[in-house]
């Protein structure tokens, strides 16, 4: 389930998301995306009790945080480091298979902050 969390003035958004987050889902997903990152100054993405994550999310994560470098807006993650967002990464090589620490991802999803 997608809330937006925004508050007055531009702030940065916040978008909670849990569940499925496949490509089911990624079209809703994407436009709950594209409405935060419209809406403020940057957007702050935390993931609760995630079911499933697929390639498509984590695609839909790198377009979301490349739109926001083009608006020079920030872009967040958090939670959910140790559970299934984090073995997605793993798998679709976005960190070594090594375990290195998840708030250091090379690419698209570098700015990854981990759990807080």
């Amino acid at each position: 389930m997608a809330k937006n969390k925004g508050q007055k003035g531009g702030a940065v958004r916040e978008v909670v998301l849990g569940g499925e987050l496949t490509i089911r889902r990624v079209a809703g997903l994407k436009a709950e995306l594209e409405r935060a990152l419209g809406a403020g100054e940057g957007v702050q993405l935390r993931l609760e009790e995630v079911a499933e994550v697929d390639l498509a999310f984590l695609q839909l994560l790198c377009a979301a945080q490349s739109q926001a470098v083009l608006r020079q807006q920030s872009f967040r993650i958090t939670g959910d480091t140790a559970g299934r967002f984090a073995e997605a990464l793993r798998q679709g090589g976005f960190v070594p298979q090594s375990g290195t620490a998840v708030d250091h991802l090379p690419g698209c999803l570098g700015q990854f902050s981990g759990a807080e």
